[in-house]
């Protein structure tokens, strides 16, 4: 890593700029991610701009790239703004502005600009966005949000010739607003117009018998247009335009329209409504019958024929004659008995009914052939483009005119009564009339929009001439042309004028440029025959024809003969110049079909892994290998041809998508756990009680986070620095009592130390003599009350006090020696002198003063510790004793004491007494089999003394014994 740093470092110190700029394009995402602060000092103090800007497009730290956000220059603090945008993870920093406009144009999807968005307080912020997104989708999802038509109007003009979508919805929106503005102001001129009408109707109401259907018709008619005018001005509304309400005519026409109805005729000199028709007659007599059946008949005749059950235009026969028999029954019936006054009122009331209904009928059936004659007009008037659909298209409108007008006046004549369903002939013709009028309106639309294209050519044109852009203004001239051409005659006469005055200008403006452009056409002649001539590397040779096809189309079209001559040069020579690339760019063919087909490949194995692979046990990390190695590949395999790649390139990103949802998921799951991980690790933090279990159980988080699936990488080192401070604090925690521990342990040390220092210092100053047990009992127990020292410190210290609690019971072993060495020649002085005593006693008693005289004589004599001489100082003194059983003598257990002294100590026995050494070796063991043996030398000699009195000296047996008890005790 040293070695690499080094060498990039090396790199970014060359001093040609474009060498430290390539270096830091080719870094890798992982060197960059290393190299971060020298990338920071790179794009804060290089001297050349664009290095700069090349390190700081490499800059991921969004802390390192806070400092640049104020930099003095636009594009460092745009980069800046961008890079935070991408690589950022705080949102509160999407509360600035410069950041939040990068993050708006870097964004690929449109529901994360609208959530950025969101908070947009001016259109213009939107337009912008619209039109300098990096992403199309992003671009179309800001423009859905203008509906304001200067908006919108603006957003059109700044999408032209760079997203044509975008442009197409502006244009779109705009067509619909200038339409609805169209139909309001149609429909405006429309309810002025019925209202003209109905109130000239109005001065011949009482003469005329059809006014009360003409009413109808105008009721209809104003309905339809107050409803067309409602739909355009809540459209017109929602684009933030305000349109007057029809609400003051709509009173005007209500007052007139109640005038009307006022002036109509009588009830019985016009058609009854269908519930006026007079109700079934009952029966009063007899003779009454006959006219109640034939009244009875007629009734529900009219109500058929008034509800539509039956069509009297349809069934005219039928019916007719039908409602003539009834009437004759009925005049036959009153040619023998007057028929009843109530009776008779009612029979003329619907004769009357039935009259007006057969004569409309009568009147419907003479003028069904010229309805049927009137046939539909098969144009579509949101299709026309070139001037000939538009010439057909203003025809189409003056037929509709013509025969929607006809149809009106048909109508009229028919004067179909109120109230009666209409039949099916005058329910086609008003259905035709409606569908010409919409096409009249459609047409209108059409119209409006072809004016007003027309117009705005006029003032793009006028705009493009003032700025002295030919290119554009021919382009204007060519298209106004075609335009002209579009519109009817009179409207086209009425722009002509102004735009050929334009015109003119455009062709003054082209013979100026030709004047201007010639020679340089010549030039750029002669520099493409230069080329023909001297062919050089294909790839070259390629670049340099398209740098001069390139300056020829910016000179602008071709104006006049001479420079079409020279054109003609110009392309001859290109195609000379273009024929040694050709075999190159069929190599370059094949590659891109090899290309083409290793990328067809990397998606057939793409498909195989993913539909072979058992995603509910896959290796994840293989997979993200996977997909990260296909989009390598991807990228090696390049380029190839355009159709053929977009299709791959559709199907290849399909399945690095199903591939990356797949991670994604795995993503998920994984960062879940993590997620828990860190929730349980604060758990812990905020619980720690047991410094021992809260590492213990910080540990198998730990062990637990390595063994987690794959995630992403920022998102894990995000929640990886979180539990990663928390597993800090709890060993700082631990780390905290363990140097209270070790505090506490140095001191314990220290202590131990120092107590073995005066275990040593004692040791120094003792010796056999004066060495006491109860002092190493004593340090023995105030070096064991130390606890939990550390291992090495116990060990070392323990060895030391081993060392010198060795060294003192070495003196303690001697103390002990010497004690019983003194105590075993204490009880030989003793008893050797009480032995002479007691053989001078048995030659020639003592008296007991002279007893007690040679007793206080004998050395290291106490007559307060006697001890095993007491018995026998007794018998001297002739002191009462107990009596005793008969047994060996004195002389006897003193042998067998010498003996068995003899047997412990390991000594020889003389040969005169080996017999009986056995008989007590025997005797010892038997007794060793019962009991344990008593063979201390002390308890030895003890028992030696106490046997007496001796009646003849026994110094040989006694140096034998003592001799033994002195090498026993060693």
């Amino acid at each position: 890593m040293l070695s690499k740093l080094f060498r990039s470092r090396a790199r970014f110190d060359n001093p040609d700029p474009e060498s430290r700029r390539r270096s830091i394009a080719a870094l890798s995402d992982e060197d960059a991610a290393t190299f971060q602060a020298d990338l920071a000092e790179l794009a804060a103090s290089d001297p050349s701009i664009d290095v700069r800007k090349a390190a700081l497009t490499r800059l991921t730290d969004a802390a390192k790239l806070d400092a640049f956000l104020t930099s003095s220059d636009a594009d460092l603090a745009r980069i800046a703004a961008e890079g935070i945008a991408v690589h950022g993870t705080d949102p509160n920093r999407f509360s600035a502005p410069q950041i939040r406009n990068a993050a708006i144009r870097a964004a690929r999807d449109p529901e994360s600009v609208l959530m950025l968005v969101g908070d947009v307080g001016y259109d213009a912020e939107l337009v912008q966005l619209a039109v300098d997104s990096k992403h199309a989708k992003v671009r179309l999802a800001a423009a859905d949000k203008l509906v304001k038509e200067s908006s919108l109007v603006e957003l059109e003009r700044a999408s032209r010739d760079r997203d044509k979508n975008v442009n197409r919805l502006a244009r779109t929106r705009l067509d619909a607003i200038r339409h609805a503005r169209a139909d309001v102001e149609k429909s405006d001129r429309r309810a002025h117009e019925l209202l003209r009408s109905l109130e000239s109707q109005l001065k011949g109401a009482s003469s005329d018998p059809l006014f009360a259907a003409k009413l109808g018709v105008f009721r209809s008619d104003w309905s339809t247009n107050r409803e067309r005018h409602r739909q355009n001005a809540k459209l017109l509304e929602s684009h933030g335009a305000t349109i007057a309400s029809l609400d003051a005519m709509q009173t005007q026409f209500d007052a007139l329209l109640h005038a009307a109805e006022t002036a109509l005729p009588p009830p019985q000199a016009t058609a009854p409504p269908a519930d006026s028709t007079p109700a079934v007659p009952s029966v009063a007599s007899a003779n009454d019958e006959p006219f109640a059946e034939s009244l009875a008949a007629l009734v529900q005749l009219h109500k058929a024929l008034a509800s539509g059950v039956r069509d009297v235009v349809a069934e005219y026969d039928q019916v007719h004659d039908q409602n003539v028999a009834e009437q004759d029954r009925w005049l036959a019936a009153a040619d023998h008995a007057p028929p009843p006054e109530h009776l008779a009122k009612q029979f003329h009331e619907v004769t009357h009914a039935l009259k007006l209904l057969f004569d409309a009928a009568v009147r419907v059936r003479a003028l069904d052939h010229e309805i049927r004659a009137i046939g539909l007009i098969d144009v579509d008037p949101n299709t026309a483009e070139s001037p000939e659909q538009f010439e057909q298209l203003w025809s189409a409108r003056q037929t509709a005119r013509n025969q929607s007008n006809r149809l009106s006046r048909l109508l009229d004549q028919m004067a179909w009564p109120a109230g009666h369903a209409l039949p099916a002939t005058i329910a086609v013709a008003r259905t035709a009339r409606e569908s010409l009028i919409a096409l009249d309106a459609a047409i209108d639309r059409q119209l409006d929009d072809a004016v007003s294209r027309m117009t705005a050519n006029i003032a793009d044109l006028s705009a493009a001439i003032s700025d002295g852009n030919l290119g554009s203004a021919a382009g204007l001239e060519a298209e106004g042309r075609r335009l002209l051409r579009c519109l009817p005659g009179s409207i086209a006469k009425r722009m002509q004028g102004e735009f050929n005055a334009l015109a003119a200008r455009v062709i003054e403006m082209k013979d100026w440029v030709t004047y201007a452009t010639h020679p340089k056409r010549e030039e750029l002649t002669d520099a493409m025959e230069h080329v023909a001539q001297t062919p050089v590397e294909p790839a070259l040779q390629a670049e340099k024809i398209r740098e001069l096809r390139e300056a020829w189309r910016s000179l602008g079209p071709v104006t006049n003969h001479a420079d079409r001559r020279l054109f003609d040069r110009f392309n001859a020579a290109a195609e000379i110049a273009f024929a040694p690339c050709r075999a190159y760019f069929e190599e370059q063919g094949n590659t891109r079909k090899f290309n083409l087909e290793q990328r067809r490949k990397i998606c057939d194995e793409l498909n195989t892994y993913l539909e072979q692979t058992d995603w509910a046990n896959a290796d994840w990390r293989a997979a993200e290998r996977i997909l990260h190695a296909a989009r390598d590949e991807w990228r090696k395999y390049h380029p190839v041809d355009r159709s053929p790649g977009r299709k791959v390139q559709t199907r290849f990103e399909g399945l690095t998508n199903r591939l990356f949802e797949l991670l994604k998921a795995e993503w998920e799951r994984n960062i879940a756990i993590k997620q828990a991980i860190v929730t349980d690790s604060k758990a812990v933090l905020d619980t720690v009680t047991d410094m021992r279990d809260a590492t213990d159980r910080i540990k198998t988080l730990q062990r637990h986070w390595r063994e987690v699936g794959i995630t992403p990488r920022r998102v894990d080192q995000t929640l990886w620095r979180e539990f990663r401070a928390i597993c800090d604090a709890v060993f700082g925690r631990r780390e905290a009592v363990q140097q209270e521990v070790r505090q506490v342990t140095a001191s314990h040390v220290s202590q131990a130390e120092a107590l073995l220092d005066e275990y040593q210092s004692v040791f120094d100053g003792s010796g056999p003599g004066n060495a006491d047990p109860t002092v190493a009992r004593d340090f023995a127990d105030r070096f064991n009350a130390f606890h939990e020292l550390p291992r090495d410190a116990l060990r070392r210290l323990e060895g030391r006090f081993r060392e010198i609690d060795k060294n003192y019971r070495v003196l303690l072993r001697q103390a002990r020696h010497r004690r019983a060495t003194a105590g075993i020649d204490r009880l030989e002085r003793i008893d050797a002198a009480l032995c002479n005593l007691e053989v001078e006693h048995a030659a020639a008693p003592l008296s007991r003063d002279a007893i007690d005289a040679r007793l206080q004589a004998v050395e290291d004599w106490q007559e307060h510790a006697m001890g095993p001489f007491t018995a026998r100082v007794s018998a001297l003194r002739g002191e009462p004793k107990k009596p005793s059983s008969s047994g060996p003598s004195a002389a006897q257990r003193r042998l067998a004491l010498a003996i068995e002294m003899e047997i412990v100590a390991g000594f020889d026995t003389p040969p005169e007494d080996q017999q009986r050494r056995l008989a007590l070796q025997v005797e010892r063991l038997n007794q060793k089999h019962r009991q344990a043996l008593d063979d201390d030398p002390a308890q030895m000699a003890e028992r030696w003394c106490r046997t007496g009195p001796v009646d003849r000296s026994d110094d040989a047996l006694r140096t034998r014994f003592f001799a033994a008890c002195r090498h026993t005790i060693g």
